[in-house]
Parts: structure tokens; C-alpha cells; sequence
């Protein structure tokens, strides 16, 4: 009994360090998700996944123990292992707890990145949105056509420019009016 007993106890320690590095690890997404967390994740998942494939076949053993399943274990020795086999019961429950928080933290960290990358395709697809009309504008003119309006002007050029700014200025306003900037 008391072999058993200290062995299913030595599990606390061990959950409450993986407790711990599991809100650690959490924290840290939410503040700065990085590819070492993601790896950290990984090996968390492991850990638990490796506690939890000795637990289970020990909270097992231990059932059938506090069932007075044998008949070398005494009436009076019963409740002892029915405590032990409630240790177990608590451990398993853990780390099953463990495991899902784990996986939690793994979409949490996904999600995290896919936001990131979210705001840098929105910064790139406005930056492209404003360049194409600019490029339009500036192939149109940048042809040898005498007949384009403004082409012999002296003004031309800064007509095109001047263009160019208050398309740029449509687009800013319209980008702010969209909530976009």
C-alpha cells in the first residue's frame, strides 16, 4: 500500500510543474507568439501525453485493487487502496485536464500568428491598392501619344503629379472612412 501510495503521490509535483509551465507558456503566446513557443507546445504535448501513458494502466491496476479483486489483500487493507485508487482517479483527471489545455494553448498560439499575418496582408493589400492606380496613371502617360490630354503642355507633367496626389488622397479618405487605416 504505502509503496503504491508515495509512487501515485510522486505525480503531484509533476503536475503542478506542468500546470505552471502550461499558464507560462499561455502568457507568453498572448504577449508575443514566437516559433521557440510553438516548439515549447510541441514538447509540453509530449510530456503530457508520456504522463499520461504511464498513469493510465496504473489508475487500472489500482481500480482492481481497491475492488478486493485478489485474495491476497485484506478486508482492512481495501479502503487504503480505494485512497490510492482516488489519488490515481485525481491524477488521470489532471492530466487529461493538462492535455486539453495544451491543445488550447496550441490554437491560441495559431490563432495569434494567423492574426499577425492578417494585419501584414492588410498593410500589403493597401499599400498594392494604392500603387495600381498610380501605375495606371503613370503608364498611360508614360506612352509617346501627342494626343493625350496635357502631353504638349508645359503644365503636364504637374497636372499628372497633381493627379496622382489627390488619387492618393481619394484613396486615404476612403481607406479611413472603411476603417481600413
Amino acid at each position: 500500500y504505502r509503496i503504491l501510495h508515495s509512487q501515485v503521490d510522486t505525480f503531484f509535483p509533476v503536475l503542478s510543474t506542468m500546470d505552471g509551465e502550461i499558464e507560462r507558456v499561455e502568457r507568453e503566446i498572448t504577449e508575443h507568439p514566437s516559433p521557440e513557443l510553438l516548439r515549447h507546445v510541441m514538447q509540453l504535448k509530449k510530456s503530457v501525453v508520456s504522463v499520461k501513458k504511464i498513469v493510465l494502466p496504473q489508475r487500472e491496476k489500482i481500480a482492481d485493487l481497491a475492488k478486493n479483486e485478489y485474495p491476497f489483500i485484506s478486508k482492512k487493507a481495501v479502503p487504503y487502496f480505494r485512497d490510492i485508487h482516488d489519488h490515481s482517479v485525481r491524477v488521470y483527471e489532471a492530466i487529461e485536464n493538462y492535455r486539453e489545455s495544451v491543445s488550447s494553448v496550441y490554437e491560441l498560439y495559431m490563432s495569434a500568428v494567423s492574426n499577425n499575418m492578417n494585419e501584414v496582408i492588410k498593410v500589403l493589400s493597401i499599400i498594392a491598392t494604392s500603387a495600381l492606380p498610380l501605375t495606371v496613371i503613370s503608364g498611360i502617360y508614360g506612352t509617346n501619344f501627342s494626343w493625350l490630354p496635357g502631353a504638349t503642355s508645359p503644365y503636364g507633367f504637374w497636372i499628372m503629379i497633381m493627379l496622382m496626389i489627390l488619387v492618393m488622397i481619394v484613396l486615404i479618405l476612403f481607406f479611413k472612412r472603411k476603417r481600413w487605416l
